[in-house]
């Protein structure tokens, strides 16, 4: 029996036999990882509270033949209140069970890590909890940078047809992961192919969220229409990915702050 050390993120925790709970966990060193926490749900278990979707743990796991079990695990100290307030809770929330949607178990990417890092730790650190369109903004900026993560992201700074630089106005063409520019956009259409024409400052704002992290873009002052079309074009392109399910979108986050 072979054991793994890591630091880890819980992404999902879930009932498991009578007891125990089946986590799902991205780690650093070794990506994502099922395992099973044996007897994690009785009131005696020493592991009850480290356990829970957002909390950074230190894990060893023992490989197992059936299944991997937790052996030891040290919760890291949390950057902040976040899962005392609820606002905050359902943005990160939301973002790590993208995670654990879009990721398959064995593979690592250390930027998948870092990214999760960044926003939990600044959504923990947030001195209020964010408006509506403010945590649309702030989740919408988390999924696509993990589009990116994944190799899905699309480019933004040439044409997809002609190659050259894009500038506005520019058609969105989700279902092919990229852009055209104005001129190339009457000959994509009569192949058959049509875009959505991004609004005014929709692809600087793209751009940003690409490359900005999660606290940069709390002081960004955006046009809340200019948010809410972005963040569902995002979601288009996610559309278009092998494992997406169609249930972790903007508009889900959003419903929470009614």
């Amino acid at each position: 029996m072979g054991y793994i050390r890591d630091t880890v993120f819980i992404l999902r925790s879930e009932p498991f036999r009578e007891s125990d709970t089946r986590l799902s966990m991205y780690g650093r060193e070794y990506g994502k990882h099922i395992a099973v926490a044996r007897g994690s749900r009785k009131l005696s278990a020493k592991h009850l509270g480290h356990l829970e979707p957002l909390t950074k743990v230190e894990v060893m796991i023992a490989e197992g033949v059936a299944f991997d079990k937790l052996a030891v695990a040290r919760l890291h100290p949390p950057e902040g209140p976040i899962r005392d307030r609820l606002g905050v809770m359902t943005i990160g929330g939301m973002f790590v069970a993208l995670v654990d949607q879009m990721t398959r178990p064995g593979v690592r990417d250390p930027s998948v890590f870092d990214l999760i890092e960044d926003v939990l730790n600044t959504l923990a650190q947030l001195e209020h909890v964010p408006t509506r369109e403010r945590a649309r903004l702030l989740y919408a900026g988390a999924s696509f940078r993990l589009l990116y993560c994944l190799g899905s992201g699309p480019e933004l700074k040439t044409c997809m047809r002609c190659r050259e630089a894009l500038e506005e106005p520019v058609y969105a063409h989700p279902s092919l992961g990229g852009f055209s520019c104005q001129a190339c956009s009457p000959a994509l259409r009569q192949e058959g192919i049509f875009g959505y024409r991004l609004p005014l400052h929709g692809l600087k704002l793209l751009r940003i969220l690409a490359k900005r992290s999660t606290a940069e873009l709390i002081p960004l002052a955006i046009e809340v229409g200019l948010i809410q079309k972005m963040s569902q074009l995002i979601d288009a392109f996610f559309s278009h990915t092998p494992l997406w399910n169609g249930e972790k979108t903007s508009d889900r986050v959003t419903v929470y702050f009614e």
